[in-house]
């Protein structure tokens, strides 16, 4: 409820930075999380597929 004259400035100057540090760093790493996600889901789908394939070939063989 007080208020300081002197380091109200730069107290919400540093906060805003924290503030921007933080989300900047939300977002970066959200997006690394999906990159990351995407490329296992990718070597994942991949697998299944390969996995498909031999089991076609199987039963096409017998």
């Amino acid at each position: 409820m007080f208020h300081r004259v002197n380091d109200d400035r730069g107290f919400s100057m540093i906060e805003s930075l924290i503030c921007i540090i933080t989300v900047m760093l939300v977002v970066f790493g959200s997006v690394f999380l999906v990159k990351r996600m995407y490329s296992c889901s990718d070597e994942i789908m991949k697998k299944s597929m390969e996995l498909l394939e031999k089991k076609n070939a199987a039963l096409s063989v017998s």
